[in-house]
């Protein structure tokens, strides 16, 4: 009877584990599909003219919810030396993507950013925003302002972007014989402050501007009316 019973519980204790082993199983299909089906869209643009194109795409097909986007076309202002529009988007629609390409009606999230350089880099302006800022029905009237923050930084950052162009980065090998990157940082700037956009009293992304010099009043006021002057309601529903 002993061995009976000790058959029985060995049988059911299989039984538990091939169960186990299938639901993990199932999961991992399960999110294999997931990542296989995510693909994220990251591209840079070198002028106001690409960037508004790219928006206008991404808006012609949606799901009834049109975003408003936000720029600045300073590409034919004497002063500025260098823009950058960057947009990022991750989506899991893979099929219909390929198929269609990136479309608002198949999106997640996105996030802008806007890299300015000014005077021949004195000066460099880095405007954020990501989809949950920009939803939003603005137009190019609306009560537009810019105001200095007490804070340091967007909290999306990784790096310390206000104060570095760019960083390149070189590799060695540890005392263990293991690889090793090392990020080597450029630094330009001695001074970055903190600013937030709002449209109609509502914050929509932050700009850092950077300086080799310490600001004073009067910059900070011209760098705000370059801004404000040249900004650009991106609503594709008019």
């Amino acid at each position: 009877m002993k061995n009976t019973n000790l058959k029985l519980n060995k049988i059911k204790l299989i039984a538990r584990l091939m169960v186990v082993i299938l639901l993990i199983t199932t999961l991992l299909n399960l999110s294999g599909c997931i990542f296989r089906s995510t693909m994220v869209y990251d591209k840079e643009y070198y002028s106001h003219e690409e960037f508004v194109n790219i928006i206008e795409h991404y808006n012609s097909v949606n799901n009834g919810s049109v975003d408003t986007f936000i720029s600045f076309n300073l590409d034919s202002n004497d002063i500025v030396s260098k823009g950058i529009y960057r947009f990022s988007l991750i989506t899991n629609n893979k099929g219909l993507i390929q198929k269609y390409g990136f479309l608002d009606i198949y999106d997640e999230f996105y996030r802008v950013k806007q890299l300015y350089y000014l005077n021949d880099t004195q000066y460099k302006i880095l405007y954020h925003y990501d989809r949950n800022q920009a939803r939003q029905e603005f137009k190019q009237d609306d009560k537009i302002e810019i105001r200095i923050s007490d804070k340091t930084q967007c909290n999306s950052f990784s790096h310390d972007l206000d104060y570095h162009e760019s960083f390149n980065t070189t590799s060695y090998i540890d005392e263990e014989g293991k690889v090793q990157v090392e990020e080597l940082y450029t630094r330009m700037y001695n001074y970055a402050y903190y600013c937030e956009l709002y449209i109609n009293d509502m914050e929509c992304g932050c700009i850092h501007i950077s300086s080799k010099l310490e600001m004073s009043t009067e910059k900070f006021e011209e760098i705000f009316k370059l801004l404000l002057d040249n900004i650009v309601i991106i609503n594709t529903e008019g």
